[in-house]
Parts: C-alpha cells; structure tokens; sequence
C-alpha cells in the first residue's frame, strides 16, 4: 500500500477510496491497516508529500523554482496551508528551511527520496520465513548474486538456483535480484529499476528478540556449493568466478 501511495504522491486525487479501489480492499480496511501500526491515513498521505517538498526545497536542480510550485507539483492546492502544515512538521517555514539547510543535510534528503526503498519500506517488517529460540542452530542453504555471472559453472543443472536466477523478458523469480521488480511503475521508473540489488536469504525471527536488541550469531561451518553441472563434478566455484 505504501509503495503504490509513494508513487502516486503528485496525484491530486489520490487518497483512501482510489488507493483501496487500486489494491481491491475496502477504505474501512485499508484504514484499520494505518490505525493497527499507529497511522492516519491522511496524515501519512500528507507527511509523505511533505517529505518529497523538503527535498526538492534544498535540491540544486530545484533552486530557482518557487515555493508555490514546489507545493503545487506535490498536490498541495493551497500555499498558505502548505506551509502551515510544513511549520508543525518540521519547525520552520518553508522559505526559512530553504535558505538555511546545510549542504549535508540537502544530499541526504535529495539521496534518500531520489533512489532505492521508500523511507517507509525501511520501517517494515517482513514475514520471517522461519521462527528459531535462542541457541537453536539451523542450516541455511544460499547463492551469491554473482552466480549468473558464470551461468555454466554456478547455475546450471542446480534446480535451486536456476529457480532463483530466471529472469527473462516476461518472467523475473526473485524481484530484488538485479536493479529491482519488473513492474517498477510504482516508483516511475522502468523494469528493473527498484529496491535491489541482492539476493536475501530469510528473514529469520528469534523469539523472544524485539526491536533494538542485540543478537550473537555464530557460524559454525560453512559447506561450499557444488556445481551441479556433470562437466564440473566434485567442484565449487567462488563467489564471483567471472572475475
């Protein structure tokens, strides 16, 4: 839901019954999902719009373009209620933030809205693949991102990783392996631009383990992976074997 929300952020009409029409759910429903972790609808709606007004105030490519229009790009129809709205969040006005952000701090807000994850998607949690106590041990099979690199001697004839390296025109079976999802419209770019670039293994959750805590992981073998190919049998191949 975030996602679509922060690709469609200049749309004036966006709001909760066009994104709960988008992702086929109710507007009560989408609602209780912002309300279950602490959210407003409209108020994340509208600090997300804030946030991109922040960046292109202090961005260079976006010095000579006004205050009014940098509110009107991201749907705020009303200057005067903008910059209210921008004083509570951020405790200046938007002319005062404008001409007294430091460089540092302009690089990280042009950084962080221009590429990768949406701020949001930092926040969130994914579905753990697998639930462990502290001092279980567990076995994880993995690939590196560099296995296609060298297609015969990494991925060939190994199911496993043929499965996660397909990737063709119409098909991509690991969305964050490359640059990003083939569907990347929700960040107005092209396929294969996105959240990549590695491949992830898990999430794995430890019971009992909460935001902020400090885990001890300890590896206690590490098993290479054979090529699977009968022309390279009873071998294993580095990490990046085109280099």
């Amino acid at each position: 839901m975030c996602r679509t929300i922060e690709g469609n952020l200049a749309d004036p009409d966006l709001g909760l019954t066009s994104i709960a029409k988008e992702e086929r759910v109710s507007p009560r429903y989408l609602q209780k999902l912002f309300e279950a972790v602490g959210q407003d609808f409209s108020i994340y709606l509208r600090s997300r719009r804030l946030e991109r007004c922040r960046a292109e105030l202090v961005n260079p490519l976006y010095e000579k373009v006004s205050i009014a229009d940098v509110c009107f790009r991201w749907a705020f129809n009303d200057p005067a209620y903008f910059s209210r709205v921008f004083r509570e969040q951020y405790g200046a006005s938007p002319r005062t933030f404008r001409h007294e952000a430091g460089l540092e701090l302009a690089r990280h807000l042009v950084r962080r809205i221009s590429r990768g994850v949406p701020v949001n998607a930092l926040q969130s949690r994914s579905k753990p693949v697998l639930e462990v106590n502290s001092g279980d041990t567990v076995t994880i099979e993995t690939l590196t991102q560099h296995a296609a690199d060298d297609w015969e001697r990494m991925v060939q004839g190994d199911p496993g990783a043929e499965s996660v390296f397909h990737w063709t025109a119409g098909r991509k079976n690991v969305n964050r392996r490359g640059a990003g999802p083939m569907d990347a419209s929700i960040y107005g770019r092209g396929a294969g631009e996105g959240i990549g670039v590695h491949i992830c293994t898990g999430p794995i959750a430890v019971r009992g383990a909460d935001l902020g805590d400090v885990l001890e992981v300890r590896i206690v073998d590490i098993h290479p992976r054979s090529c699977a190919n009968p022309k390279f049998a009873g071998r294993a191949f580095g990490s990046n074997d085109a280099a």
